[in-house]
């Protein structure tokens, strides 16, 4: 019984290992990157044909991921869900396009950017409240107020939103 045991424990401790992978869109000359684990939604094109496709990643290897995507179908009875794996080599990706795929209890930039933007709103309202009530502008906090809105939509707009697989950009599945 410590024999099967000892084995089942070892299966699941090395199973474990076998499922860290991710896919990683790097720049070639610098460190910015874009992972995708495994059950992440991913939206990509193929080289062949330029028609968007999206699913789930289910496994990955070194040079292939399989994804889990579904079809409905219209008949005349009613709609149909039809679900498919697929299996695509990482060569033949032309383009990725990044959604908004984060996972649980992490916080991005833009999320930052919309807490400082909406603080930069409080404090035009705020100014604009005492013009009203006290009949004294506050023309700096409106200003300041205005500025650090308009800063904090500089990361809403830097975000990229497709990465170009070739001369820049790269695909490669990384363990850990």
């Amino acid at each position: 019984m410590k024999y099967i045991t000892t084995f089942v424990f070892l299966f699941c401790f090395l199973g474990s290992f076998a499922q860290n992978k991710v896919l990683t869109v790097r720049h070639k000359s610098y460190f910015k990157r874009e992972l995708f684990y495994l059950n992440d939604p991913i939206y990509f094109s193929l080289k062949q044909d330029k028609t968007p496709l999206s699913g789930r990643i289910s496994a990955l290897t070194d040079s292939a991921m399989t994804i889990h995507y579904s079809i409905v179908l219209d008949d005349n009875e009613g709609y149909e869900r039809q679900e498919y794996e697929a299996t695509i080599l990482l060569s033949d990706i032309s383009a990725i396009r990044v959604k908004e795929h984060k996972r649980k209890f992490s916080i991005t930039t833009r999320q930052i950017a919309g807490y400082v933007g909406g603080f930069g709103l409080f404090m035009v309202g705020q100014s604009v409240y005492t013009w009203i009530r006290d009949k004294d502008p506050h023309f700096r906090y409106m200003i300041t107020g205005a500025g650090i809105f308009s800063l904090a939509q500089i990361p809403h707009l830097a975000k990229r939103k497709k990465y170009v697989i070739g001369k820049k950009w790269r695909l490669s599945v990384n363990e850990f």
